[in-house]
């Protein structure tokens, strides 16, 4: 039954069209990539991550609440209005039973995400801030008393960090856990960054 019905991680992007699926990672791809070039504000993001609503909570909400007001119709103006409330809970049914219903297609085209796919972007944000914080760390010289290191002398973590692939319960490592692997460049000057994804890894260089 449970191959039957698919896998519940992966019901709503299986039936989501594949061009909307690729929108919304390429979306997370370039929020990665500020955040790489801006460490300081991962904190603040994962805050935001921490409040989105991921999709079942959006329809649970919707469905519930049109449930309701048809259920309140039908008893105090027409009974014809129960017939909402049918309707609501049995899109609700298929879309528990195959990652499918209506609003899906609309609600993923405005950017409603699964919340595996909200896990992957934090996965990510928390490795790269743990890594690149590391490297600097490990980078930075000493400076003498009273002076501060000017931005040239300091080490630019150039980080490579796997995506995490939630879809199993794991990240891309054979371990389960993200396993990004950073390198450093000492660079006078920031230069653009550029995501790029290779041999299933996220890349970030400079």
């Amino acid at each position: 039954m449970n191959t039957v019905l698919g896998k519940t991680i992966d019901r709503v992007p299986q039936n989501t069209a594949a061009t909307v699926n690729a929108r919304i990672e390429l979306d997370m791809r370039r929020r990665l990539g500020h955040y790489a070039r801006n460490p300081e504000q991962i904190r603040a993001r994962l805050s935001e991550l921490d409040r989105e609503w991921d999709i079942e909570r959006v329809l649970e909400t919707n469905a519930s609440a049109l449930a309701l007001g048809g259920l309140v119709a039908g008893v105090v103006a027409d009974r014809r209005a129960l017939l909402l409330s049918g309707a609501v809970l049995a899109f609700l049914l298929q879309h528990a039973v195959q990652g499918w219903c209506p609003p899906v297609p609309v609600l993923r085209r405005l950017g409603v995400r699964t919340a595996g796919e909200i896990e992957t972007e934090r996965q990510c944000l928390k490795a790269i801030s743990r890594r690149c914080a590391a490297t600097t760390t490990a980078s930075a010289v000493s400076p003498a008393p009273g002076r501060f290191l000017p931005p040239s002398a300091r080490a630019m973590p150039c980080c490579t960090e796997p995506m995490p692939d939630w879809r199993n319960g794991r990240s891309a490592g054979s371990n389960g856990k993200v396993e990004p692997q950073c390198r450093r460049t000492t660079q006078k000057a920031a230069k653009p960054s550029v995501v790029s994804w290779t041999a299933g890894r996220f890349e970030l260089t400079r």
